[in-house]
């Protein structure tokens, strides 16, 4: 599968204010509480990159479809790819939360629109 990233800007569409439309993604939620449970599998609780998970600000995908690093726009609030987590396949994003009863409670989201900000990655 190639990255949706490495393909050429013709091969996607421009939507969001001129941003790059990648798809519709399907959005879970996981939260940044620091002890083992259904989010996270224990320390040392860092992200793929290496840094602390941000709520409202970190989320996981798979690599495959968009490289860590790159920095989408999702329901008009920038979000940073620092994560893949561990059953993140395809079109679907996890996205930090602060709590355990706030990522039960966002529930799962289907037909999501993502698109590439237009600094794209750091």
């Amino acid at each position: 599968m190639i990255p949706l990233l490495l393909l050429s800007p013709s091969a996607k569409s421009k939507g969001y204010h001129g941003h790059y439309y990648l798809g519709h993604f399907e959005i879970t939620y996981y939260c940044v509480e620091k002890y083992p449970h259904v989010c996270n599998a224990g320390p040392p609780y860092k992200t793929r990159l290496g840094t602390d998970p941000r709520p409202y600000k970190t989320i996981a995908v798979d690599p495959r479809i968009i490289p860590l690093g790159t920095h989408v726009i999702i329901d008009n609030q920038v979000y940073v790819v620092e994560d893949t987590g561990g059953d993140i396949r395809g079109f679907r994003i996890d996205m930090a939360v602060l709590t355990h009863d706030e990522a039960v409670r966002m529930g799962r989201k289907k037909g999501v629109a993502v698109f590439l900000t237009s600094h794209g990655q750091d």
